[in-house]
């Protein structure tokens, strides 16, 4: 063999180990390298769309609490326009027996109409013929078409699995007759009519109990409730109960003074006062950052013209 063709040999070899060094795989180096540097992409990616679902849950939190403290509100606003009277610092504990986690907070008497049912059936209607001792009563209700009905608001602390929230609202409600035996005229226990001229002194003809699966019914969870260690200031209004639980003041009312709302003068007044706490289901229990506490508030005139006397008259 000539030394032209070892020359060319040679360089064929070395061609040869050139591309094969230049086509090796990564080193370990390369690929930890590869490995740390897809993990802190995909932890950035990841801790993004984790903080954007936080971020969602809360909003959607507070949104739909003030939604629900706007509508519980609304409600009770809505309401108190048809009481012919509002209890203003009366122990309204005197009139029902709560339980001890159930807190009186507004109370008021206003005018329902009979049938209370919009369908009525059977014995939800009234009497077809009035008759025997309760013909009087049967003949006056027939005309008038309603009853007074006794209507308390009251917060109670929430300790069930069932409702959300540090409490909530709850409506109770005493009406004259059984609304399931109507037509029989079915008194409710311990209910009297209260004097029109002096709703202040009525009292029930026996203790009359709270109860939530009976004559009581939540209005709305998610109430907040935190001891504000003072009482809040209702300026020429009075407090509608004489104590709040605990200094509390996530719920209550403050109350025209009867003096300054005469027939003669201005309609009965009320201020509704209502704190949710949207927290909890935001994750954020016990936050008390006022972005998790929606606050509302509705000024209200009972506008009943029951008892009352036009002006100039």
């Amino acid at each position: 063999m000539d030394e032209n063709n070892l020359n060319y040999i040679l360089k064929a070899y070395l061609r040869f180990r050139k591309s094969r060094s230049s086509n090796k795989g990564f080193t370990i180096l390369e690929i930890l390298m590869a490995i740390l540097i897809t993990a802190m992409v995909l932890y950035a990616m990841l801790s993004l769309v984790v903080n954007l679902l936080g971020l969602e849950k809360r909003e959607t939190a507070k949104n739909q609490v003030q939604q629900d403290m706007g509508q519980a509100i609304d409600y009770i606003a809505t309401e108190l326009k048809q009481a012919v009277y509002i209890y203003e610092g009366q122990d309204l504990e005197n009139l029902v027996s709560f339980p001890d986690e159930v807190h009186p907070i507004l109370g008021f008497w206003k005018i329902e109409k009979v049938p209370y049912r919009n369908n009525p059936e059977g014995n939800q209607k009234l009497p077809d013929s009035c008759s025997g001792a309760t013909a009087s009563e049967c003949y006056q209700l027939k005309t008038s078409r309603n009853t007074y009905t006794l209507v308390i608001y009251s917060l109670k602390r929430d300790n069930t699995e069932i409702w959300e929230g540090p409490a909530r609202i709850t409506r109770f409600q005493l009406r004259k007759y059984d609304p399931e035996d109507l037509a029989n005229l079915t008194k409710t226990p311990g209910y009297v009519d209260p004097d029109s001229s002096n709703f202040a002194d009525w009292s029930p003809t026996e203790v009359i109990n709270y109860s939530e699966a009976e004559n009581a019914d939540v209005l709305v969870d998610l109430v907040d409730y935190h001891p504000e260690g003072a009482v809040p200031d209702c300026g020429d209004y009075m407090l509608s109960t004489p104590t709040l639980p605990d200094n509390n003041t996530s719920f209550y009312a403050c109350v025209k003074p009867r003096e300054t709302a005469t027939n003669a003068g201005e309609f009965a007044e009320a201020i509704v006062y209502l704190r949710g706490n949207a927290a909890e289901r935001a994750g954020k229990r016990g936050n008390r950052n006022s972005v998790y506490l929606p606050s509302l508030q509705r000024r209200v005139q009972a506008r009943s013209v029951f008892n009352r006397t036009p002006p100039g008259f």
